[in-house]
C-alpha cells in the first residue's frame, strides 16, 4: 500500500516536471521556426543607397552636360556673331523701315557732319558695352548659380537615404526583437502622427512656392514695365525736332546707358569686373537727357514736341521709380534657415511614411522612396523659382539688348536724316538670338 502511494506520488511529480520542461523547451522545429521569426526582413543596404544615389548621379550628369552644351553654344554664337558695318546701314534702314521714311529733301548730307558727330555715329557700342551684351547671352548659365540652385535638392537625397538606414535601429530601439519578434502595427497611430505632420509640411511648402512664384510675377512685371518705358521714350525721341542730329544721338545714348544699367543690376555684377570701363556714368546719364531737350527747334510743331518731352521726363521719372523700388526684390534669396526648417519638415514626414507597415518591406520602401523623391522636388522647383534670371523657370531679359540695338539704329538712322524713324529693326541682322 506505501509502495503504490510513493509510486503514485513519483509519476505525478515526473509528469509536471515534463509539462514544466515542455512548456519552457520547445522543440527543435519550434525552436527553428521562432528563430526565423525573431529576424526581421529589413531592406539591404544596396536596396535603399543604390536608386537614391542613382538619380543623384543622374542629375549631376544632366547638369554638366548641359552647362557644357550651353557653354559651348554660347562660345560657337559669339564667334560666328557677325554685325553690320557702318557702311551698310542704308541698305539696312531702307529693307528694314522702308525707302519712304528717308525725305530726300530735308536729307541731311554725311558728309557736311562734323568729324565729332561721325566718330559718335560709328562708336555706339563701345567695347564695355559689348561685353555687356555679350556676357548677358551667357549669364543664365552660370555654374556657381545653378549648384546653388541644386544645392537644397541634392541635399535632402544625399541625407533621406541615412535616414532610412537609421530608422531601422530607431525601430529596435522602441521595439527590440527579444520583446517583440514581430513589429506592431501602428498604422493608426502613424496616421494621428502624418496628419498634422503633412499638414504644417503642405503649408509651409506652399507658402514658400507662393513667395517665390509671387517674386518672380513682381520681378517679370516691373521688368516689363521698364523696357516698356526705354522703348517709348526712344520712339518719342526719334519724333522731337530737334537742332541737330547729334543731340538726338546723345539722347539715344543717354538711354542706352540706362538700359546697360540695368542689365548690370540683373546680372548684380560691378563694373570693376570688366575688362573695359564705360566713358560716361551709366548710373545718371539717362538725366542729361533733360539737358538736350532745352536744345528744341522752334516750329510750327512746338506745342506738339512740349507735350513729348513732358512725356519722356515722365518716363524718365518712372525709370528711376522703378529702377529703385527693384534693388528689393531682385537678389533676395530664401534664408538658409528657412531651407533647414523645409527640409526638416520632408524628414519628418518621410519618418512618418518609414513607420507605415504595408506587409511587404519592397513596398514599405517604394513608398518611402517616393516621399523622399516629392521633397527633392520640391526643394528644386522653390530653389528655382526663387532664381528668376538663373534657374530653368527663368525671365528672359534677353530682350533689353533688342532694345539697344533699336537704339543704336535709330541713332544711324537720325544721321541719315530719316524723318519717320520709329520702326523696329530686324534683330537678327546684327546678331544670333540664342
Amino acid at each position: 500500500m506505501c509502495r503504490t502511494r510513493i509510486r503514485g506520488m513519483t509519476t505525478g511529480v515526473l509528469s509536471v516536471f515534463a509539462e514544466i520542461l515542455l512548456t519552457t523547451v520547445p522543440p527543435l522545429a519550434a525552436a527553428n521556426t521562432t528563430a526565423t521569426a525573431n529576424k526581421r526582413i529589413v531592406p539591404t543596404v544596396l536596396e535603399i543607397f543604390v536608386p537614391c544615389y542613382t538619380v543623384l548621379a543622374v542629375a549631376i550628369l544632366f547638369l554638366a552636360l548641359m552647362l557644357f552644351s550651353s557653354s559651348f553654344r554660347v562660345k560657337a554664337i559669339n564667334r560666328r556673331k557677325s554685325r553690320v558695318d557702318a557702311e551698310r546701314w542704308e541698305m539696312t534702314v531702307v529693307t528694314d523701315a522702308g525707302i519712304s521714311i528717308i525725305n530726300h529733301t530735308t536729307r541731311v548730307a554725311f558728309d557736311d557732319v562734323p568729324l565729332s558727330d561721325k566718330k559718335t555715329t560709328r562708336s555706339f557700342l563701345e567695347d564695355f558695352d559689348k561685353e555687356v551684351l555679350d556676357n548677358l547671352c551667357s549669364f543664365h548659365v552660370q555654374p556657381g548659380e545653378i549648384i546653388r540652385i541644386c544645392l537644397p535638392a541634392f541635399s535632402t537625397l544625399t541625407l533621406g537615404p541615412i535616414l532610412m538606414v537609421g530608422y531601422y535601429e530607431i525601430i529596435d530601439f522602441f521595439w527590440s526583437i527579444e520583446d517583440y519578434p514581430e513589429l506592431p502595427n501602428i498604422n493608426q497611430c502613424v496616421a494621428c502622427f502624418l496628419t498634422p505632420a503633412g499638414l504644417v509640411y503642405a503649408i509651409s511648402f506652399g507658402f514658400a512656392f507662393q513667395q517665390a512664384i509671387n517674386k518672380q510675377c513682381d520681378i517679370l512685371e516691373k521688368m516689363t514695365t521698364e523696357i516698356s518705358y526705354l522703348d517709348q521714350a526712344a520712339t518719342l525721341t526719334s519724333k522731337l525736332k530737334l537742332r541737330s542730329p547729334a543731340v538726338k544721338a546723345s539722347m539715344y545714348r543717354a538711354l542706352k546707358a540706362e538700359a546697360l544699367y540695368m542689365i548690370l543690376q540683373v546680372q548684380k555684377c560691378d563694373m570693376s569686373k570688366y575688362r573695359h570701363r564705360p566713358k560716361e556714368n551709366i548710373k545718371v546719364e539717362i538725366w542729361k537727357i533733360v539737358d538736350h531737350l532745352h536744345l528744341l527747334s522752334s516750329g510750327p510743331h512746338h506745342h506738339v514736341d512740349v507735350v513729348m518731352c513732358q512725356r519722356i521726363i515722365d518716363y524718365i521719372m518712372a525709370l528711376n521709380s522703378v529702377c529703385s523700388d527693384q534693388l528689393g526684390i531682385l537678389h533676395s534669396k530664401i534664408h538658409w534657415l528657412k531651407w533647414a526648417f523645409l527640409v526638416t519638415l520632408g524628414f519628418f514626414s518621410l519618418f512618418g511614411i518609414l513607420m507605415i507597415k504595408a506587409y511587404s518591406y519592397r513596398m514599405e520602401l517604394m513608398m518611402s522612396m517616393l516621399t523622399l523623391f516629392s521633397v527633392v522636388m520640391l526643394c528644386y522647383i522653390v530653389a528655382d523659382l526663387d532664381s528668376p534670371f538663373t534657374g530653368f523657370f527663368r525671365i528672359d531679359v534677353r530682350i533689353i539688348s533688342d532694345v539697344i540695338y533699336r537704339l543704336e539704329m535709330l541713332s544711324n538712322m537720325a544721321f541719315m536724316g530719316c524723318t519717320e524713324t520709329a520702326c523696329y529693326p530686324d534683330s537678327s541682322k546684327f546678331r544670333y538670338k540664342l
